[in-house]
């Protein structure tokens, strides 16, 4: 039974891990209006990162835009990068509070 517990977290390590990289790299099928290239995600990245950003997860895509999430100067923003490279920023999320457990 132990055994069996450790495969099934293993397993789910190892599916979350193979998921988190499907997302990054992979989008809904070519010639929709979400999907994006591995190409695209990657000249989207490297816009993001002349500008000073840190890609960090979360990406989508829409008419030819790709959204992410990334990381400047400790803070988390929400970029939209134009299928030209231009880099649009929204506003700075807040980080995560400590919780209080006094």
């Amino acid at each position: 039974m132990k055994g069996m517990i450790v495969f099934a977290a293993a397993s789910l390590i190892a599916g979350s891990a193979l998921a988190g990289q499907a997302e990054r790299n992979a989008s809904p099928p070519t010639g929709m209006v979400n999907s994006y290239t591995a190409a695209e995600l990657r000249r989207a990245e490297a816009a993001a990162q002349r500008q000073g950003f840190k890609p960090a997860g979360g990406v989508w895509a829409q008419a030819g835009a790709i959204f992410m999430n990334a990381e400047k100067a400790g803070s988390r923003y929400q970029l939209t990068i134009t299928p030209d490279g231009v880099v649009h920023v929204g506003q700075a999320v807040p980080p995560a509070q400590p919780a209080n457990n006094s």
